[in-house]
């Protein structure tokens, strides 16, 4: 068992990392990557007091071109995880490790995104300083998992619709609804049950002003909180 102090666990049965002791070897390269220019210019800031992480490209909703030791996914806005997009990822030789950012911690959900070749599954509930040594264990060639769900201060970092009061989970939501996705739909896609997309929608279109979906959407482009990035769009690039 892994102490409860321990910031990362894993399954008794997995060779996966036991310790985040930081190495302090080198400068660690990192590329950050997600649908939204926001939310890798919030993890960007977030890493940027760190002397041993050095960030040399956010890219947004498109694959980065930079040589990096590791390659953040922030899986915000992504269907299912994103798991084509990390694949595709993990493919780009020029990313040496790559790894998922992430709130979702649900049944399989670790195993599912290890299977695809990522070397480490990182809970945004993480402080700073953890998710620095993270990375720096990973580009030392080790394979590193969050404990997830852990009752840890949510680290301050910007999600399209922050400014206008919404929930990461609520954000998350309005693509969904432009896509003209079903409850169900959606609560697969995030993993959630019905009735809990139910209460974010109410809390949502409360939030917006609005009675329905097609006001909650007009309401959210008219804010600018639909907007992409880049007008080069990816594949499966959806939930959360």
């Amino acid at each position: 068992m892994v102490p409860e102090a321990s910031p990362l666990a894993v399954p008794e049965a997995s060779p996966l990392l036991r310790s985040i002791a930081p190495l302090r070897t080198r400068v660690v390269r990192v590329s950050i990557v997600n649908d939204y220019e926001l939310v890798v210019a919030g993890v960007a800031a977030l890493l940027a007091p760190f002397p041993q992480i050095e960030i040399v490209e956010t890219a947004a909703n498109r694959i980065p071109y930079t040589q990096a030791d590791v390659l953040l996914f922030d899986t915000y806005g992504h269907r299912d995880l994103g798991t084509n997009r990390v694949s595709e990822l993990v493919a780009n030789e020029q990313n040496r490790y790559v790894a998922m950012y992430t709130f979702e911690f649900g049944p399989g959900l670790v195993e599912r995104a290890l299977s695809t070749g990522v070397r480490g599954y990182l809970d945004k509930r993480e402080p700073a300083s953890r998710l620095a040594t993270a990375i720096e264990r990973i580009a030392a060639g080790e394979v590193v998992v969050s404990a997830g769900g852990t009752p840890l201060h949510r680290s301050e970092i910007e999600w399209p619709g922050r400014a206008a009061g919404l929930s990461v989970r609520e954000s998350e939501l309005l693509p969904l609804l432009a896509e003209g996705m079903r409850n169900n739909e959606i609560a697969e896609s995030l993993y959630l049950s019905v009735n809990t997309v139910k209460t974010h929608l109410k809390e949502l279109y409360r939030k917006l002003g609005a009675s329905n979906r097609a006001q909650a959407v007009a309401a959210a482009a008219q804010a600018g909180l639909l907007a992409r990035r880049s007008s080069s769009p990816t594949s499966d690039v959806r939930a959360g």
